[in-house]
C-alpha cells in the first residue's frame, strides 16, 4: 500500500494511502491539531509522537482481521507503542521522542455510518477514543467503560467548544 505523507503537526504525523479518495477525508491539519490538543490535555510530554494512519475500507478490513481476528472493517483501531510519558518528565538528551502509538482510522467506514454529525466530528470522536486507548483506558468491563466514555465525552465537549 503506497502511503502519502499528509499534513501533520510537530508531533502528530498523518499518513494515508496515495490513492485515498479525498472526497471522504476530513481536514488533515485539523486531525493533527486535535492529536496535539489531546496530547496536551491528557498531560503527555510535548515531545510525544502520535501517528495517525488513514486507510480505505479494504485496507482496514485486512488490519482488523489480522490483529483482532474479527471480520470486516471497523472505524478505528489503536496500537500502543511506548508507554505514556508525563508532561513534566525529563527525557534523556539522546533518546528519541516517545512514540505513544498509532491510530488507524477508516474515514470511508465512518462516512458510511448513519450518524447525524459531520464527518469531521465523527472522526474527532474516533481519534479521541483511540487516544484514550493509547494511554491505557479500556472498556472491557462496566467500570472501565463508564470511566472511558465519560472522559471521551468530556474531551469531545471541550474540543468542540474550543
Amino acid at each position: 500500500m503506497p502511503v502519502r505523507k499528509g499534513r501533520g503537526s510537530q508531533s502528530a504525523r498523518v499518513d494515508m494511502p496515495a490513492d485515498a479518495d479525498s472526497s471522504v477525508l476530513p481536514d488533515l491539519a485539523s486531525m493533527g491539531e486535535q492529536c496535539d490538543w489531546l496530547r496536551e490535555r491528557l498531560g503527555l510530554h510535548p515531545a510525544t509522537v502520535i501517528e495517525l494512519v488513514l486507510l480505505d475500507t479494504e485496507q482496514m478490513t485486512r488490519i482488523h482481521v489480522a490483529y483482532l481476528a474479527e471480520p470486516g472493517p471497523t472505524d478505528v483501531m489503536a496500537f500502543p507503542m511506548d508507554p505514556p510519558v508525563a508532561a513534566g518528565a525529563c527525557l534523556p538528551p539522546d533518546a528519541p521522542p516517545p512514540l505513544l502509538g498509532e491510530i488507524v482510522l477508516c474515514p470511508d467506514f465512518i462516512a458510511a455510518t448513519d450518524e447525524p454529525e459531520p464527518l469531521a466530528v465523527r472522526c474527532a470522536l474516533r481519534i479521541t477514543h483511540a487516544m484514550l486507548h493509547l494511554i491505557g483506558h479500556d472498556h472491557a468491563d462496566d467500570v472501565g467503560r463508564e470511566r472511558m466514555f465519560a472522559e471521551q465525552e468530556r474531551l469531545m465537549h471541550d474540543w468542540l467548544q474550543r
